[in-house]
């Protein structure tokens, strides 16, 4: 691990690598109070609330935390964005996501409690279980918006901190008043309360700190919505599958063996904590630093990444099925269960969440996790339906066994693949050929990232933006492949090229229309102070294109703009255009010439243009500058982008589209036959 650490050049040695050393450092810290938690608070609890009580109490936890997973999807998304911006130096998308994280965790938030407060009536709880529910509710709320916005920007150590000092002074009041440990709801305020509280305290420092947060707009709340479900059902699925166990056995077996497998579970999150409180903060420094690092590092860390689930698996699922017996009996005098035969799935279902849960860890914030997230999906729905046929034959301990072990098995399945399926295909552009031509598997994100980055290291190059026209056209034309080949980026601009691409198990790829690019990274490079330089279309297209732009995106800075010789360029004029594109000195030419006659002054002429990024981006000049109406949006979402153009100009498009395009399918299905 330390290798790939030193590999990452940009963060050697500077703030963010020590900030990830303070934040390792007081994470290891605030697992003190944890050991004092399981080997005195827990054996007192049990011992004043009596078997009943004390399993009423984790049940009622449980049930409660059954929705905390939504607030963790969104809280994923949030951290990408919030990281992204802030590593870029881009404070109002910065804020916007930071408020639109707040939101959405508020809408959940009141949400979950209100379905909480109504199930707990209708089960007729009472008031004090009913409270009970709400708090690992609350508690989620506040850590997944304040504490994760710190580990967005590689600030854990704050969060940490003040937990560590909150959970002291909550085991201490355990022991002077002996209220808490014979009252249900005071009992359960020591298991959320400091974590609670260190987050409220957290959000004043935050503010504090970075008040320019509170002036963002919640305009990406949609979208951490989605996120909740997206990233956040395995994690819940796998937390629901332990909880809705805990409730269905305190229903039909007796209280000391609810007892005896709400200690488990309870162990099983106090053993996972003092991981992921290693492999949460590494992770966020990671995806500050993930565009920095090459194709062959990022492998790298995803094997690390697999590695430390496998060692997570072993030593959950083993410790505990050797050490979770042994305290549960020798501490708080808890007999093991009849049927015994339940145990070792049970412990091996343990073991694989945790793996999951660490792998998912750098996954999810570096990686692309959604496929992941719904295999595990299917995983536990398929052993929840198997189990649910079991019931009607094996007593209820024996059917969760079933569960655990099916479960376990295509989770584990679901993980191999995933390793297999990254191993193939990193995030750092790396490529898939489609007929010959290299496409980037990235998207607007990623490639305005690694972009950003060359920007910043004078590295110069060029980019293709290319659709199923321009692959039609390498196949018959070997300059044009090896073009292709030589770009820094060759961006997906197509549906079809994305569709392809997934289809061949590359999810980590989205369409990189030519157009939105150019907003993307005019938005972005205005808080880096990135300069822009456009050359192409018919004269005054530049212009008009540069203009809007800059009405679009304030604070743009525009070098300049030209228009390309009509026809062939002589010599001399090739020299005066590079000459006037130098003298700008742009960060990035924007080329809107036709295909290939751009990709060919791409090739051409970026070694006369040294540290200046070119993009070829075509008709997006006239989109931009006006001349050209672009399809509504609603037709963009729905793929039929194509269909609007060859409408618009039906004398130029029709073979692009009604020939070119078929013929790009057969030669597909043709290469795959072959």
């Amino acid at each position: 691990m330390s290798t790939v650490f030193a590999d990452i050049r940009p963060a050697a040695g500077d703030v963010e690598r020590r900030k990830l050393i303070l934040s390792l450092g007081a994470n290891v810290l605030t697992r003190v109070p944890g050991l004092l938690l399981m080997l005195v608070v827990l054996p007192q609890f049990y011992r004043g609330l009596g078997p009943a009580a004390y399993a009423a109490m984790f049940a009622a936890l449980a049930f409660g935390g059954l929705g905390v997973f939504l607030l963790g999807g969104a809280a994923v998304l949030g951290m990408r964005e919030i990281g992204a911006a802030s590593a870029e130096g881009r404070q109002q998308d910065e804020a916007d996501a930071f408020v639109s994280l707040v939101a959405a965790n508020l809408l959940l938030t009141a949400l979950l409690m209100a379905i909480v407060v109504a199930a707990g009536w209708i089960r007729g709880d009472g008031v004090a279980l009913i409270c009970v529910a709400l708090m690992p509710l609350i508690q989620a709320g506040l850590t997944t918006t304040i504490d994760n916005c710190r580990l967005a920007h590689n600030e854990h150590y704050y969060a940490a901190t003040l937990s560590f000092a909150f959970q002291l002074a909550c085991y201490a009041l355990v022991f002077t008043l002996p209220a808490y440990s014979s009252n249900v709801l005071l009992a359960a305020t020591i298991f959320h309360a400091p974590i609670a509280l260190a987050s409220a305290i957290n959000a004043v420092l935050l503010m504090r700190a970075r008040p320019y947060l509170w002036r963002g707009r919640a305009n990406q709340v949609r979208a951490m919505l989605r996120a909740a479900v997206s990233f956040g059902a395995a994690d819940g699925m796998l937390t629901a599958s332990l909880g809705l166990t805990l409730i269905g056995v305190q229903a039909w077996t007796p209280a000391e063996t609810a007892a005896w497998l709400a200690t488990q579970f309870r162990l099983f999150q106090m053993c996972l904590n003092p991981v992921m409180t290693v492999m949460v903060p590494v992770a966020s420094f990671l995806r500050l630093r993930w565009s920095h690092v090459g194709a062959g590092r990022q492998q790298r860390i995803t094997q690390l990444a697999f590695g430390a689930g496998v060692l997570a698996c072993i030593a959950l699922g083993g410790g505990l099925g050797i050490a979770g017996p042994f305290y549960a009996d020798r501490l708080l005098h808890l007999p093991r269960p009849d049927d015994a035969l339940w145990l070792a799935p049970v412990f091996l279902f343990l073991g694989v969440s945790g793996f999951y849960r660490v792998y998912a860890s750098v996954a999810n914030l570096v990686l692309d996790g959604e496929r992941l997230a719904r295999g595990i999906i299917v995983a536990i729905l398929f052993a929840a339906l198997a189990a649910g046929i079991a019931l009607a034959i094996v007593p209820p301990l024996r059917g969760f066994a079933l569960f655990a072990a099916v479960a376990s098995g295509l989770i584990l399945v679901q993980l191999t693949f995933s390793r297999q399926r990254h191993a193939a295909a990193t995030l750092d552009a790396d490529r898939i050929d489609i007929l010959g031509t290299p496409i980037s598997l990235t998207d607007h994100h990623r490639a305005a990232e690694r972009i950003v980055s060359q920007v910043r290291n004078r590295g110069g190059g060029y980019v293709c933006v290319r659709d199923v026209h321009g692959i039609m056209l390498a196949r018959g034309d070997k300059e044009l492949r090896d073009i292709h080949h030589q770009a820094l980026l060759v961006l997906p601009d197509g549906m079809p090229i994305v569709h392809v691409a997934r289809l061949r198990g590359h999810r980590a790829i989205a369409r990189v229309a030519g157009p939105d690019f150019v907003d993307t990274l005019a938005d972005r490079g205005r808080s880096i102070g990135i300069s822009h330089y456009f050359h192409g279309g018919t004269p005054g297209v530049a212009e008009r294109m540069a203009a809007n732009l800059a009405r679009a995106h304030p604070g743009m800075r525009i070098a300049g703009w030209s228009n390309p010789a009509f026809g062939e360029s002589s010599e001399v004029e090739r020299e005066a255009e590079l000459r006037r594109i130098r003298d700008a000195a742009p960060d990035i030419v924007w080329l809107g010439l036709s295909t290939p006659k751009q990709e060919r002054w791409m090739h051409r002429n970026c070694p006369a243009l040294p540290g200046i990024v070119v993009i070829g981006v075509g008709a997006a000049f006239d989109f931009h500058a006006g001349t050209v109406k672009r399809a509504p949006v609603w037709m963009q979402r729905m793929t039929l982008e194509w269909l609007h153009r060859l409408l618009s100009e039906p004398r130029r498009l029709w073979r692009r589209y009604l020939v070119i395009a078929p013929a790009f399918v057969w030669h597909l299905l043709r290469d795959r036959g072959a």
